[in-house]
């Protein structure tokens, strides 16, 4: 099976934009499901850039036999995928519907795993690479979501709760 893995990297990302568009709230409006779609996007074309850049500069050459000469690592496909995946798992665990919660975000991860691996099995990357392309980019996607659109990355909102829980218990 010839895999485009491009193509597939550009329909998953637009199928889950669109599917999560709203934010998962039913009282979003048009122009903030629009600010979230640009914002989203200006993070994707940011973490293309960032592995662009670290292929340059890390310059690891692909597996012998690859159909493609230029770095491998990290796998930019990889890091689409997962970039993605962070950025839309955090929309979904806000849905107000226990199955989207529940499993929306295994589903994106999932997704981003398997199309990251037609990588290694169309001989264009190894299994670090991708790996090391799904680590940077769930890493940028994490970022990017509580930077940009202001989500609190979980470990975050934990240590402000201990802190406040503290602040309580001391006063």
């Amino acid at each position: 099976m010839d895999v485009n893995t491009k193509d597939s990297v550009c329909a998953v990302a637009g199928v889950a934009l669109v599917l999560t568009a709203r934010e998962w709230r039913a009282d979003a409006s048009s122009s903030s499901r629009f600010a979230f779609v640009v914002t989203i996007l200006a993070g994707a074309v940011v973490n293309a850039f960032i592995a662009k850049v670290l292929k340059l500069a890390l310059r690891v050459r692909r597996p012998d036999g690859s159909a493609l000469s230029d770095p491998g690592f990290p796998s930019s496909h990889a890091m689409s995928l997962f970039f993605f995946a962070s950025c839309l798992s955090a929309s979904a665990r806000r849905s107000p519907i226990t199955a989207i919660t529940a499993y929306a975000p295994s589903a994106l991860y999932a997704a981003a795993a398997l199309l990251s691996m037609a990588r290694v099995r169309a001989g264009l990357h190894t299994v670090g690479q991708v790996t090391g392309g799904a680590a940077f980019g769930a890493i940028v996607g994490r970022l990017w979501r509580s930077v940009a659109v202001g989500d609190a990355p979980p470990w975050a909102a934990a240590s402000t709760e201990r802190s406040a829980g503290g602040a309580a218990a001391a006063a």
